[in-house]
């Protein structure tokens, strides 16, 4: 069997404020379900497929969802400048709840493995929140770069990917996480150019 890794590679991306992270205590934000509204209403494709809005009245944008099979959704998103950072929601079951950080800049993505969920966002932000608990814990990853993606088949190797919206502010950034501490990966295909930005990292089997 043949394991294959697949990198999203763009050299231009979006463009967007990058503001420095602040190092903080987490905590979860009780007081903050009242802003989320979940909606019952529904609608049909010409395909015959339901799509229902699940949530509305987000102050930020919604930039990743991810979910598992055990009725438990995680949306990140930006951070709108207001003391509540970056965006996280939760839902299990029918109740959403929102989480504080404690950290600053955009997130944009999530994803889940095993007991942890982690967050990788601008400036080289990348979070693990242990599910259970109300912490968030920052990993350095040695870049200012912004991180576009994040995965893993277990919690032992992840890989995280990144760039620059401009490619003369710096490289395009393949991490890969083992037992706890973050390297760069430097032996790329000679035909990707260095300034590229990746954007999504994943693996499949054939």
């Amino acid at each position: 069997m043949v394991h294959r890794l697949y990198i999203s590679i763009v050299s231009l991306v979006l463009i967007f404020a990058l503001t420095a992270c602040r190092d903080g205590q987490s905590k979860k934000s009780n007081a903050a379900d009242s802003d989320v509204q979940s909606l019952s209403d529904a609608s049909v494709s010409a395909s015959g497929l339901e799509w229902k809005r699940v949530v509305s009245g987000l102050p930020e944008a919604v930039l990743s969802i991810w979910s598992n099979d055990q009725d438990e959704v995680w949306l990140c998103g930006a951070d709108s400048d207001s003391s509540m950072g970056p965006l996280i929601l939760r839902k299990k079951g029918n109740r959403w709840t929102r989480y504080l950080s404690g950290f600053e800049g955009d997130l944009w993505w999530v994803f889940g493995v095993g007991d942890s969920r982690y967050f990788v966002g601008e400036s080289g932000l990348f979070l693990r929140h242990q599910v259970g608990t109300e912490i968030f814990e920052r990993i350095e990853t040695g870049t200012q770069a912004t991180l576009y993606g994040v995965w893993g088949a277990s919690e032992d190797i992840l890989w995280l990917v990144g760039g620059f919206v401009s490619p003369e502010n710096g490289e395009g950034v393949l991490l890969k996480m083992e037992d706890g501490l973050v390297r760069s990966v430097t032996d790329l295909p000679k035909s990707v150019s260095p300034t590229a930005a990746f954007f999504k990292v994943w693996q499949c089997c054939g």
